[in-house]
């Protein structure tokens, strides 16, 4: 009987455990995971990484990298100040790339939005360039002609949203809010 009794409680320790677990990582998760300020965000995105800070002269790229004097530059440009927003997102279930763009085209369609640049593919550039020249993360570096990067403007904020496939399948949404 006392062993019947152990077996019990052991899993009822076990159970309550488990449980205490899966409440301090969601609370963990809520508390981390911070809100884009302007910009919905699709289902299914995992946050990986975020960082915000206050900038001045904050280049905004409005085309893509090319070879300019010798130097591989924005030919394009704006500079902006305010408070920058970072976030990283890995997208599950891994989803259709087309689906991702479509969805934020949808988003940049609906009042208030103003977008001043877009490029889709080969017209980006590499996404090399994107990933070590302007996000400086080597995770975004993806396949040339799976990548979309959109500049848009709502109110007294400006977003960078870039969307790029790994040769793995797995896609990535970097977003870049610069509150005025």
């Amino acid at each position: 009987m006392s062993a019947i009794l152990s077996r019990a409680f052991c899993r009822l320790w076990l159970v309550v455990f488990i449980q205490s677990l899966f409440f301090s990582a969601s609370s963990f998760s809520s508390s981390v995971k911070p809100s884009l300020q302007q910009l919905p965000l699709i289902d299914g995105a995992q946050l990986i990484e975020s960082d915000q800070s206050d900038v001045e002269n904050w280049e905004l790229p409005l085309s893509k990298y090319q070879k300019i004097d010798g130097q591989w530059r924005l030919s394009r440009s704006e500079f902006l100040s305010g408070t920058l927003h970072y976030h990283l997102y890995q997208i599950h279930p891994v989803s259709r790339l087309k689906e991702v763009i479509k969805f934020y085209q949808v988003v940049f369609k609906q009042p208030g939005w103003h977008v001043r640049f877009h490029c889709e593919r080969r017209a980006c550039g590499e996404s090399n360039d994107w990933a070590n020249r302007f996000f400086k993360n080597k995770r975004l570096n993806g396949l040339k002609g799976r990548q979309s990067l959109s500049v848009a403007s709502k109110n007294k904020g400006t977003v960078v949203l870039y969307i790029v496939e790994r040769p793995t399948g797995q896609l990535y949404l970097a977003v870049y809010e610069l509150i005025k």
